[in-house]
């Protein structure tokens, strides 16, 4: 049976994929829709302003837009656009909304135009079997050859256009101020399960700059049902001009704070979160996500805390190959008590011939370093390669009793730092050493983190152990250590 694409990725990377394309992608049209719809329309009213704005959306996008009745630009009364509803291709709603702004010519103290206040009553983002959204399908481009006009900044004015053959106006100095507010975005992916945002507010605001455009938006939103689940984000374009139908524009970052979701709900969208629960120290204090557009792609930060650990990974995003990649400075930084989960079960994972494994520091901390990392979001060892080095003062541990026979019972007092280096899953023995009692062995060979078996390794004692060296084969629980014969 053939596995279709989403299905192949955890629930929470897509939720979090819809979020960042999805919602940003709806904000990003509901902004300019906003500003273009107030500021940049000939002066007309009611239904012949509707039948324009309609017109315009159905020449270059697949999608459908509808409004009710738009009074704009009005220099008497507050401009307003009942009832917009944006459809896809298959006439299904995506969004309804209501949009209110003051009269044309009003401004704030500080010289600003607003607030343009955005009412959504709901958002409905489906995911296909593609793993595209209704959304994305909506906005897709009639004519393949006449991609939608974008708004971008005419060199040497300040002004902004609207569109290959759209409108222009000067905005001066001045801002113009953004309320946002959802009422419920639903997320639905392509195996039927779903996800609830209520009550979304943000705020914000857009700068025309000398030769750019500036959007910056921040809210909270409640995540499902639950009164206290609360989500807040924060999110600034410093090009809006190359912002993107998806929501992605280089220069672009996306901030979102995870803290007050209580555990359950963080397990459901993310699987194994409940398993490291125990690791990372209950309860988990703060959870912080920040997306940054770059130039050569997408960049993640993303800072876990709790009582006792704190966890930083920083990397490139790869969306299509759903993977994460750190280059040089970037990776991530674990720190943990040096008696913890990460000394007694994680580390003895990388080390499958240490027992009674004891990490020692005289604060009582202790760091996993990972550097060269390569993480598959799809989860799973062999999308994990990295080079792990342990910061600590001492580490020390003994041979398996299957193993102590022939390699000895004396404890091990390992050499710092210590690096263990993973490919694809594998731990890799290259020129590894162990500080035995009475000289050092040299290790060589594979593990296998995911079957949790030797491939094999090679364990060559020095003359003051005897000079022998030998195979360690097998699953870890049940190892075989055969003599290596000349």
């Amino acid at each position: 049976m053939t596995v279709s694409g989403p299905s192949r990725r955890t629930f929470g990377q897509r939720f979090l994929g819809c979020l960042i394309k999805g919602l940003l992608g709806c904000l990003a049209f509901l902004a300019g829709a906003a500003v273009v719809f107030v500021l940049f329309l000939p002066a007309a009213g009611g239904r012949v302003v509707a039948r324009l704005l309609e017109s315009r959306f159905a020449e270059r996008h697949l999608g459908t837009l509808e409004m009710n009745e738009a009074w704009l630009p009005s220099f008497y009364g507050p401009q307003r656009i009942d009832g917009l509803s944006l459809r896809d291709p298959e006439g299904d709603e995506i969004l309804h909304a209501d949009l209110l702004a003051p009269r044309l010519g009003a401004t704030n103290e500080d010289d600003s135009f607003g607030p343009i206040e955005i009412h959504v009553d709901r958002l409905d983002l489906v995911e296909d079997a593609q793993g595209s959204t209704n959304l994305a399908r909506a906005f897709a481009a009639r004519d393949p050859a006449r991609p939608p006009g974008a708004l971008r900044v005419v060199r040497g004015t300040r002004g902004v256009r609207f569109g290959s053959e759209g409108f222009t106006f000067d905005a001066g100095s001045g801002s113009i101020t953004l309320a946002l507010s959802i009422d419920r975005l639903s997320f639905t992916d392509a195996l039927g399960r779903g996800l609830l945002l209520q009550e979304l507010v943000a705020s914000g605001k857009v700068v025309p700059e000398a030769e750019h455009v500036r959007l910056e938006l921040s809210g909270r939103a409640r995540l499902g049902r639950g009164a206290a689940e609360g989500v807040s984000f924060r999110w600034i374009v410093e090009h809006l001009e190359r912002l993107g139908e998806a929501g992605e524009a280089p220069g672009s970052t996306f901030e979102v704070d995870l803290s007050e979701v209580p555990v359950a709900e963080l397990a459901a969208l993310f699987p194994g979160v409940r398993e490291l629960t125990p690791a990372l120290g209950d309860p988990i204090e703060r959870v912080r996500l920040v997306l940054r557009g770059e130039p050569a792609g997408p960049r993640l930060e993303a800072n876990v805390d709790s009582r006792e650990t704190h966890l930083v990974v920083a990397g490139s995003l790869d969306f299509p190959n759903r993977r994460l990649s750190g280059g040089a400075g970037e990776g991530a930084r674990l720190e943990f008590p040096a008696d913890s989960w990460w000394s007694r079960v994680a580390l003895p994972e990388l080390l499958p011939f240490a027992d009674a494994l004891e990490v020692a520091s005289t604060n009582g901390r202790a760091a996993f370093v990972l550097e060269d990392l390569v993480l598959s979001l799809r989860g799973g060892w062999p999308g994990f390669s990295a080079r792990v080095k342990l910061e600590a003062e001492t580490v020390s541990f003994a041979f398996p009793p299957a193993l102590a026979a022939e390699l000895g019972n004396g404890r091990i007092r390992q050499a710092l730092p210590l690096s263990i280096p993973i490919e694809a899953g594998r731990v890799r023995f290259a020129s590894f050493a162990l500080a035995a009692q009475g000289g050092t062995i040299a290790v060589s060979g594979a593990y296998d983190l995911a079957a949790r078996s030797y491939l094999p390794c090679i364990l060559a004692l020095p003359p003051e152990l005897g000079g022998r060296s030998f195979e360690l084969s097998g699953p870890r629980e049940d190892p075989r250590l055969d003599p290596v014969r000349d």
